[in-house]
């Protein structure tokens, strides 16, 4: 998996291709938690190779909050095509029984007012 991080105005872009591997998204998401200062949220563009299994997304998701992100911080995630639609939207509804702030998107303005909190 390759990822790049860029700040904007609000919030972290992340991009992400390639294969992801649940250890290589739990690196990157210690990167973007040290970089996440200031910012009211990260946008993950994906075009990857595949989603990760349910149960790897659940753990993932479940470990989120004891990573150190801000409370209220959101984590969009745009997805560019379907190869990881079902693990994205598994995501989403694991954080959302847990109060998580991270919700999927297929409309890029959508994604970018959500994660810079403009959009509730």
């Amino acid at each position: 998996m390759d990822y790049s991080v860029q700040r904007a105005a609000d919030y972290l872009l992340v991009r992400m291709t390639g294969a992801p591997t649940e250890q290589e998204i739990r690196a990157m998401l210690r990167d973007l938690q040290a970089q996440s200062a200031g910012m009211r949220g990260a946008l993950f563009e994906l075009k990857v190779a595949f989603g990760l299994s349910l149960t790897s997304t659940k753990e993932l998701v479940q470990s989120l909050p004891g990573m150190g992100f801000p409370a209220g911080y959101r984590l969009a995630i745009l997805l560019l095509d379907d190869a990881a639609s079902r693990s994205a939207e598994f995501a989403e509804d694991v954080a959302f029984n847990r109060g998580i702030g991270l919700r999927v998107f297929r409309d890029r303005a959508a994604a970018e007012s959500w994660a810079s909190g403009k959009a509730s």
